[in-house]
């Protein structure tokens, strides 16, 4: 949720003042952002028992 407004924030004033710097700042944060949720996930599908086919 931080993270989320954190990056919002960057890009809006990145934007409003034209620094490259913070807008690429709130890119790299959007990056942690999507990646933070993406590894959990795979974190919880790598405990499940193995089902089926698949081993």
């Amino acid at each position: 949720m931080l993270n989320n407004l954190l990056t919002g924030l960057h890009l809006v004033i990145g934007l409003g003042f034209g620094s490259l710097a913070l807008v690429s700042d709130a890119l790299h944060t959007l990056g942690d952002v999507v990646g933070l949720p993406l590894g959990w996930r795979a974190d919880r599908l790598s405990h499940q028992p193995p089902r089926g086919r698949f081993t």
